[in-house]
């Protein structure tokens, strides 16, 4: 008799092989935001949700990338920091942004000096102020370079901390980062669909020859990659699915 695959371990991202299932969502964290599953061809990402999700919908990252009221983008750096610091200094853009907010989230420092910006993952951040120089966040890296004043800081949040329903089929206001295998309730916790074999809604009827985008029609749903406005591709076609009927697409957003 055969058995449905275990849990296997591809690619980056601990092996987990039990504590909660694929179709199970908790009201409580049990694995870090953003840990990697695969089960056979099928990959998913922790993740929790800011309002209800519907199964075969795509969820997007949240709105002012995880901001509160302004996204936080080119602040200058505050205090100059040497090669080797984990602290850099930063004030939020317009609005005071809390403590802890962007634990494990994304600071893109631009080295205004060399024309260039890294990528480093933040640790944590203590409450971050509209104005002075006592406002930080820490990485998880030591600096590789020297930080001065004329050098800025953007910020994301966890881009799988309070995942969205997607609100409108020609606005994005996040990118798409996955679909929920079930429906969730809000501030739950489950496992985002990210790559793979995926039941998706089409807002039309999808053909095999066909990579499919965003819908332009139809929030949350999929078409055609020729026929939508929205232009970044997440997958192609493996079936021939009715419109807002499920259809199975190789879903291609985080392997």
């Amino acid at each position: 008799m055969q058995t449905r695959p275990a849990a296997q371990h591809m690619g980056s991202g601990p092996l987990l092989v039990s504590g909660q299932g694929i179709y199970e969502e908790s009201s409580t964290q049990r694995f870090i935001l953003g840990t990697r599953l695969q089960v056979g061809e099928r990959v998913f990402r922790y993740a929790v949700t800011n309002g209800a999700q519907t199964a075969g919908i795509i969820a997007q990252a949240p709105t002012l990338g995880g901001a509160t009221t302004t996204l936080q983008t080119t602040q200058a750096v505050t205090v100059a920091a040497p090669i080797g610091a984990t602290d850099v200094y930063v004030n939020a853009l317009t609005t005071a942004q809390a403590a802890e907010l962007f634990a494990d989230g994304w600071a893109s420092i631009f080295d205004a000096s060399a024309t260039a910006c890294f990528l480093y993952l933040v640790r944590k951040n203590i409450a971050l102020a509209t104005s002075g120089t006592t406002s930080y966040i820490t990485l998880y890296d030591e600096l590789h370079i020297a930080l001065t004043t004329s050098d800025q800081v953007s910020l994301i949040t966890n881009p799988y901390k309070d995942v969205v329903a997607v609100s409108s089929a020609t606005v994005l206001t996040g990118a798409p980062m996955g679909v929920p295998p079930v429906a969730i309730t809000d501030n739950y916790y489950f496992w985002l669909q990210t790559w793979g074999p995926c039941a998706i809604l089409p807002s039309a009827a999808l053909d095999f020859d066909e990579y499919v985008t965003m819908s332009d029609t139809n929030a949350g749903y999929v078409e055609a990659d020729a026929a939508s406005a929205n232009t970044m591709s997440i997958g192609r076609d493996l079936h021939i699915g009715t419109a807002s009927e499920a259809s199975i697409v190789y879903l291609m957003l985080a392997p």
